[in-house]
């Protein structure tokens, strides 16, 4: 509209004046014909509604503009005020739900205090239980331990005490315990050391020990050698033989005995150990006693599975007969040769200890 009144002032400002009448011009121009003047009349209507038409146009061309951008706005401001709705709803909800979440992650927390809480107390309560179970069971090995020790010592059966130490490492290896572990290898060193033990005839070295001992009390000493009474018997004759008549058997036993008795007065024999010469007669009987409680302490050492002593006592057994008896017996020669037997086989008799095992079985169960 506004420019609709500038156009229409603009076209009547254009428009010349009429003169007064009556008024001459002072210079007058030559008068135009009426023709001309209605043309110029209408090219000048011409570009006024032309001006109007276009300006009309352009209006309602930024009418229909500013009304689709007006539309487009209202638009997105419903579309923005929906959205900031539904955002303020699902903010909402979000809320909500993180004050939920809060609330159930606050009692997860309080579930998961107690929880360790428990199983602290649980670990602690196994471990005790673990403890004591472990505490028991070296207990239990040790006992058995002593027991077979023993049993080997006194018996010397090596058979039944690999039994019982078996039984004891399988009762360990259940065990995860690294104390039981510790246990176990010295366990192990032992049961090698008592495999490895050579087998020993106890029961028949006992015997050879016996026939020695039986044996003392027909052993001549050095010094004494008895010279039996030989005494002529009748030769065994045929029935059809004549026999001699009975004072020529008299005289040949009383000759013979006369002259055994003569030939043992005076004897040349060599002593390796001349004080055996002053061993009187009557203490030969201490001398067999004496020589029977080392054979019986000998036996004693055999049973004990105690080489040293074993060793140290069928020694002074052969030093008591090579030095006191008379080595040309033959009993004397077969009780030496019997020691020899035995103080040969006494290196053999030693059983391994398991004392290793009972000290770190020990050491394990203090602690230390």
């Amino acid at each position: 509209m506004t420019d609709h009144k500038n156009l229409t002032q603009e076209a009547s400002s254009k428009v010349p004046a009429k003169p007064a009448s009556g008024a001459q011009p002072f210079l007058s121009a030559p008068a135009a014909t009426k023709p001309q003047r209605t043309a110029g009349m209408l090219w000048l209507w011409l570009i006024w509604l032309l001006t109007v038409a276009g300006g009309l146009a352009g209006g309602y061309v930024l009418h229909q503009k500013f009304k689709s951008e007006n539309t487009q706005l209202i638009e997105r401001q419903q579309t923005n005020e929906r959205a900031l709705i539904e955002a303020g709803i699902k903010g909402q909800q979000a809320l909500d739900t993180l004050g939920q979440v809060q609330m159930q992650l606050v009692q997860l927390t309080s579930k998961l205090d107690e929880t360790q809480t428990r199983q602290q107390a649980l670990e602690s309560l196994s471990q005790k239980l673990t403890q004591s179970r472990d505490d028991w069971m070296l207990a239990e090995v040790e006992q058995t331990l002593a027991f077979a020790n023993e049993q080997l010592q006194l018996t010397g059966n090596a058979q039944r005490v690999l039994v019982t130490l078996h039984n004891a490492d399988t009762q360990l290896a259940a065990s995860t315990s690294p104390r039981a572990l510790a246990v176990r290898k010295a366990l192990g060193r032992d049961l090698e050391a008592l495999k490895a033990t050579p087998h020993i005839d106890l029961m028949g070295l006992a015997l050879k020990l016996d026939a020695v001992l039986a044996l003392v009390d027909t052993l001549p000493l050095a010094g004494e050698v008895a010279v039996p009474l030989a005494v002529p018997t009748a030769n065994s004759e045929s029935p059809t033989e004549r026999k001699p008549p009975l004072w020529q058997i008299g005289w040949q036993r009383f000759k013979a005995g006369v002259m055994q008795q003569l030939a043992s007065f005076v004897q040349v024999r060599r002593l390796d150990h001349a004080d055996t010469l002053f061993v009187a007669p009557d203490q030969g009987y201490f001398l067999r006693e004496n020589l029977k409680l080392r054979l019986l302490a000998a036996r004693l050492s055999l049973f004990a599975r105690n080489a040293l002593q074993l060793k140290a006592d069928v020694q002074g057994v052969t030093a008591a007969l090579t030095r006191y008896f008379d080595a040309a017996s033959a009993h004397t020669s077969s009780a030496l040769e019997s020691i020899k037997q035995i103080e040969q086989a006494s290196a053999d008799v030693a059983l391994p200890s398991l004392e290793a095992s009972l000290q770190a079985v020990r050491q394990q169960k203090n602690g230390s």
